[in-house]
């Protein structure tokens, strides 16, 4: 593989320094995609990241809570789309990985991500989704490691990502080396930063023009150290299976689950009363390994 122009961990931080001053946080202006080109240049001129393809063809679950307080009729709550991804006419605010009129599917690895995220502490009743792509060859763009990992789940990945340098750069110096995930590092603090004009903008390039358009970006939660969050784009979202839904409440801290919703052959929701099924190991599309409520 060719050599690029790897900068050193010094013109990195300049760089990003340099970047958070011309784009302030959540105050944009400019060209979205320009931003994009502009972070590649300032950062060595190569967009280097990390590819996760996962072999062989799995089902992939996503994650997604909702408010029990935000629906305003029942038959919100029984319409599958409220589960799912904002439409683009009301995606009117920039996100972390999205901007505006440009809507993504935001989704975690886990319920206790997804709580997180709410940053609601006193919510009292939620609806759990879970969505299922079919068995795919799942390929997402990480940004997973960044200076908040710290978990040992984490740190894994970031040990999969040192194993992919050595791989990927054999003629590679250890210097050289180290300044490539220094590279992977100073990407991966931008975009879990707290400046959505970058991230935004590096995650709309990620999914719509960089290296073939990836449909997936994962990244480490801000609010769970330990958790995964991925950015969707609505093509592959769209794509998905709503699996089951289910309604929760809290009492005292202890989550109970009040009933399970499912698809029925008119595209809406049918609850019933949790069973045996719901529970880990015994719904085969939901493994034994998934953190669960009960």
């Amino acid at each position: 593989m060719e050599k690029f122009n790897i900068p050193t961990n010094r013109e990195l931080k300049l760089a990003i320094l340099h970047l958070q001053k011309k784009y302030p946080a959540n105050s944009f202006s400019g060209n979205h995609i320009d931003i994009f080109k502009e972070c590649i240049n300032s950062l060595g001129g190569d967009f280097y990241g990390a590819v996760q393809l996962f072999h062989p063809k799995q089902r992939k679950i996503f994650v997604r809570i909702r408010n029990g307080d935000s629906f305003q009729t029942e038959e919100q709550v029984n319409d599958p789309t409220q589960y799912s991804y904002v439409p683009k006419g009301w995606c009117e605010s920039m996100g972390r990985a999205h901007i505006p009129f440009n809507p993504v599917f935001y989704a975690s690895d886990k319920i206790s991500t997804s709580l997180l995220e709410m940053k609601k502490p006193n919510l009292k009743k939620y609806y759990v989704a879970f969505f299922l792509t079919d068995e795919i060859l799942f390929e997402s763009y990480r940004f997973v490691a960044n200076k908040r990992t710290g978990s040992s789940r984490l740190s894994n990945e970031i040990q999969g990502l040192i194993q992919h340098v050595k791989d990927e750069h054999p003629n590679y110096s250890n210097t050289e080396k180290e300044d490539i995930l220094n590279l992977i590092y100073a990407w991966g603090d931008i975009f879990t930063s707290d400046n959505y004009s970058l991230s935004s903008s590096i995650a709309h390039g990620v999914l719509n023009y960089a290296n073939g358009k990836y449909d997936s970006i994962s990244y480490n939660s801000v609010q769970d150290l330990y958790g995964i969050n991925y950015a969707v784009h609505p093509r592959l979202a769209n794509k998905l299976t709503l699996h089951k839904v289910m309604e929760t409440i809290l009492i005292g801290n202890k989550p109970k689950i009040k009933r399970v919703g499912e698809l029925n052959k008119s595209e809406k929701l049918t609850w019933r009363g949790p069973n045996l099924s719901d529970k880990p190991g015994y719904d085969p599309l939901l493994p034994i390994k998934f953190d669960y409520l009960w």
